[in-house]
């Protein structure tokens, strides 16, 4: 199922703020009709079946990449698409100005040994704490993190695709793995953009 996440969603008749309004949804809806996901006027829809059997379509990702509802993982995801998630700022003391150092995050086992972790989520598109913690508590329900000391279970490059799926954020490809001993940053073109210890910051 899949789930509003703010008050106020307009229900249009087709995939286009120009599509006549016939219903709005509030904060929590859960809505088990989803059938697709569309991309169009560089927006995600979601399409599902109205109360009488109509098709019907509300927002999921906003122009400006603001998230409005919570798509249920078996909703297929568009391919081959821009995405409209805001690329990340590039500043602050990580590299990216809204995900905080490894030492900032509440759960003692990113702190200690997170850094493989938020890459991923890094190059998998997340841009903020909230994301990462949410994304966190997803793969270690799933396995997909080690629940004991927050190593990740499968190959780095899928953990990172995985999370642009699950997310419907930009998968950066052209953002590389840097490793010494057991801590992780990331680089771009050379550049050093991303390290949770602190830019700069080497083991």
């Amino acid at each position: 199922m899949s789930r509003v996440l703010v008050n106020n969603l307009t229900v249009r008749t087709g995939p286009s703020t120009s599509a006549a309004k016939v219903d709005h949804y509030d904060f929590g809806k859960m809505i088990n009709s989803g059938e697709l996901l569309i991309f169009n006027e560089n927006r995600i829809w979601l399409r599902f079946k109205g109360e009488e059997g109509n098709k019907r379509f509300i927002c999921v990702i906003n122009n400006d990449g603001s998230k409005y509802v919570e798509v249920a993982e078996s909703i297929p995801r568009p391919r081959n698409i821009i995405i409209p998630i805001p690329p990340p700022i590039l500043c602050g003391e990580t590299g990216i100005a809204l995900i905080p150092k490894q030492s900032q995050f509440p759960d003692h086992r990113i702190q200690n040994g997170g850094s493989c972790f938020l890459c991923a989520c890094v190059k998998g598109g997340l841009t903020n704490k909230d994301q990462c913690m949410d994304c966190f508590n997803w793969g270690v329900g799933t396995g997909k993190l080690n629940s004991s000391n927050c190593y990740v279970n499968i190959d780095k490059e899928s953990w990172a695709r995985e999370i642009s799926i699950r997310y419907l954020t930009p998968y950066h490809s052209d953002y590389c793995y840097q490793r010494n001993n057991n801590h992780f940053w990331l680089t771009q073109n050379g550049r050093e953009i991303f390290n949770s210890f602190g830019i700069g910051w080497r083991e």
